[in-house]
């Protein structure tokens, strides 16, 4: 299900530079399955916007990626996370379009039900979690575009106050 995704900021199929040639051979002497972005900003926000609103919300409730499926209160928490990661891509000249939502709910619904993200695996093992690379990062680009950033300073402060029950 998975695919490796790599290039440099920009790619031109059949132009691609020696280090995404060294790396795409590699990819497929190993049988990894690949993608190489025109854009690779937008893949990388496109993928962050995925990380900070699927991960953060199955870790903040407890539950695994099946629950996109049919839970609409799940849903709607992933979407207003979704939100908020794409306002501040656009504040930084990056576009994480509605079309680009709209694949990742279609998406999402295909992984297998029981599948957990590893903020959840990270909590449920007593471990810290990356809530500062996603959460906290969005906090902080948001205010340096003034962009408000409520979900992720909910999911940052409450998988803060998992960790330290999780410590105690």
């Amino acid at each position: 299900l998975g695919m490796v995704h790599f290039g440099e900021k920009r790619n031109s199929r059949g132009d691609f530079s020696p280090r995404v040639e060294a790396v795409r051979k590699v990819m497929e002497t190993c049988g990894i399955p690949y993608e190489i972005d025109a854009d690779m900003l937008h893949g990388i926000w496109y993928k962050f916007t995925c990380n900070v609103a699927e991960n953060l919300t199955c870790a903040l409730l407890g539950i695994p990626f099946g629950a996109y499926r049919d839970n609409d209160d799940a849903n709607a928490i992933r979407d207003a996370a979704m939100k908020e990661v794409q306002a501040v891509a656009a504040a930084r000249r990056i576009a994480v379009t509605d079309e680009d939502l709209a694949k990742q709910d279609r998406i999402i619904k295909t992984l297998p039900p029981a599948n957990k993200p590893s903020t959840l695996q990270d909590l449920e093992a007593g471990k810290r979690t990356e809530i500062d690379m996603f959460a906290g990062a969005v906090i902080r680009m948001g205010r340096e575009t003034g962009v408000p950033t409520p979900m992720c300073r909910m999911y940052y402060h409450s998988i803060r106050a998992l960790e330290y029950e999780n410590e105690r």
